[in-house]
């Protein structure tokens, strides 16, 4: 069987030399990957996102 993907994207390593990088994703279903992304995220990524997925991010942040 053959898919055919009409994406394009960025290996991690990519990002390296990139002076912004623009992560945008949301959902509360998304909080938990996005938390994942960005605890090895480059310094210089900001994040856009709704608040369904902030809530989760900040939620999770604070507990231990």
């Amino acid at each position: 069987m053959v898919h055919k993907v009409k994406t394009i994207g960025l290996q991690l390593e990519d990002l390296e030399s990139k002076k912004f990088i623009f992560a945008v994703a949301g959902g509360k279903s998304k909080g938990e990957a996005i938390k994942a992304y960005l605890s090895i995220a480059p310094k210089n990524t900001v994040l856009i996102t709704d608040e369904g997925a902030a809530r989760v991010i900040a939620n999770n942040s604070t507990k231990k």
